[in-house]
């Protein structure tokens, strides 16, 4: 029987007189027990045993032969499966531990499916892919019952990787009102975090993988850059920098003219050098025909004779 069930025992005899009875387990006489039948409302695991009656009468006594009770207990867990949080390549193994009569029988199963060969107290994960992530439980039987685990969940993510930018931001050269965006594509595991700044300051807000300068203003030139984070470990993957260059009316390295000019020192610097070379090859055009026109008209030599 499983433990809780009733247990009754019958014995049939006869004699004249007729006859008593008295019931025994373990050759241990039991109190009360003397009627033809011996019954228990609920069995418990300390009623297994051998059972016999003693049939008594004023001519003879004769004892049974013992009847043997087996109490099942069904299978209960006492230490449930655990999950766990995996990454790519890792290793795990889930156990339960349960009491109930021997043999307890096994099977593991992977979102309600019966995982083919799990059938033993604990579950082997080698090698975990993404496709491992699952919530797992094992199902344990005997001849009493059933029972099934809490689910043991696992999780598996990809190893963390220090961000790295894919995508530097790249210059930017509009004319003062327009819209300026910066961009920078990065990767990383968790996923990382952006923060733009001009120079080194943070910049309010900025905090996706791209930043818009809605209507570019004088004071906006200068430089930008990103930074890309990500934990654990919180570092900076070098977002690079990208230059803001502001143009206006009178071409597209010059801003304005006068005190709203956008200063840009290296441009400028170049565009007075290109300006000033292009004079002094026209000033030693403007020379050189000159020169040629007194030659050809005998003026140098009158003017060497004075």
């Amino acid at each position: 029987v499983t433990v809780g069930q009733p247990i009754t025992f019958t014995v049939v005899a006869s004699g004249v007189p007729a006859p008593t009875y008295q019931w025994r387990k373990d050759t241990v006489a039991i109190s009360g027990a003397t009627n033809a039948s011996y019954t228990k409302a609920s069995a418990a695991t300390t009623d297994a045993g051998n059972y016999s009656v003693v049939v008594t009468n004023s001519g003879a006594t004769v004892t049974s032969s013992a009847a043997a009770l087996t109490v099942n207990v069904p299978p209960a867990i006492t230490t449930q499966p655990l999950g766990a949080a995996l990454t790519v390549g890792q290793a795990q193994t889930l156990t339960v531990v349960a009491t109930g009569t021997a043999p307890l029988a096994y099977q593991w199963r992977k979102n309600t499916t019966p995982i083919a060969t799990a059938t033993t107290a604990s579950l082997a994960l080698t090698n975990v892919q993404l496709t491992d992530a699952s919530d797992y439980s094992v199902v344990v039987s005997n001849v009493a019952g059933t029972v099934t685990s809490a689910n043991a969940t696992v999780s598996v993510s990809l190893a963390p990787a220090v961000p790295t930018v894919i995508g530097q931001p790249q210059n930017v050269v509009v004319n003062l009102g327009q819209a300026a965006t910066f961009s920078v594509s990065a990767s990383g595991v968790p996923t990382p975090t952006y923060q733009w700044q001009k120079g080194t300051t943070n910049l309010t807000g900025a905090t996706t993988a791209s930043y818009t300068i809605a209507a570019v203003a004088a004071g906006d030139a200068g430089s930008y850059r990103v930074v890309v984070t990500n934990t654990p470990g919180g570092r900076d993957a070098g977002g690079g920098e990208a230059v803001a260059k502001i143009s206006g009316k009178e071409g597209p390295e010059l801003a304005l003219i006068g005190r709203d000019a956008v200063t840009l020192a290296p441009a400028l610097a170049k565009i007075i050098r290109a300006h000033r070379a292009r004079e002094a090859i026209a000033a030693a055009q403007v020379e050189a025909h000159l020169l040629a026109e007194l030659m050809a008209g005998g003026i140098v030599g009158q003017l060497e004779q004075l």
